[in-house]
């Protein structure tokens, strides 16, 4: 199966995932060229995440290979034969205090539905984390809902939760 990858809100290109012994083999070629350090994620609806890999920088963006075994998908919440539908690039380099998954529920139904559609990115800030997507004015906005309380900078819109 052919999955879409999305990075900052946007397609950023796909990911193969093959069924190959007992595990799935995944491999990605995606057309960005990020300033950091970024892995591919696949997400479940109830916002658990599969860390795949960190993809590594090629001519035309990055590109990744990986064979994941049934073991390792079942200590993570998956099975070979039910992988993620959804995929998304995420800063690789987790806050020091936190564990090294990145936030997928908020706990707020619309941000965490925006969240696993792919359409918002998340993550850690102090006390919080700070949820984003692209802005551009007269188009349509995933934080539409939640525009009064962003910030817009450098064509982002900026939402930050505080953790209760």
């Amino acid at each position: 199966m052919e999955y879409p990858v999305i990075y900052a809100g946007a397609a950023a290109g796909t990911v193969q995932v093959v069924p190959e012994r007992d595990g799935l083999r995944f491999t990605a070629d995606l057309s960005v060229h990020p300033n950091s350090v970024l892995r591919l994620y696949g997400c479940a609806p109830d916002g658990r995440a599969l860390r795949v890999g960190v993809p590594q920088p090629t001519g035309a963006g990055l590109a990744l290979t990986r064979f994941l075994s049934g073991q390792t998908l079942r200590a993570e919440g998956f099975a070979p034969d039910n992988p993620p539908e959804q995929y998304i690039l995420a800063d690789a380099a987790p806050h020091p205090s936190e564990p090294e998954k990145p936030p997928m529920r908020t706990g707020d139904p619309l941000v965490d539905a925006g969240l696993a559609a792919g359409t918002l990115t998340v993550s850690r800030a102090d006390g919080g984390v700070t949820v984003s997507c692209p802005f551009i004015p007269g188009a349509a906005c995933p934080l539409a809902f939640a525009l009064t309380a962003c910030t817009i900078s450098d064509g982002q819109a900026i939402l930050r939760l505080l953790s209760s």
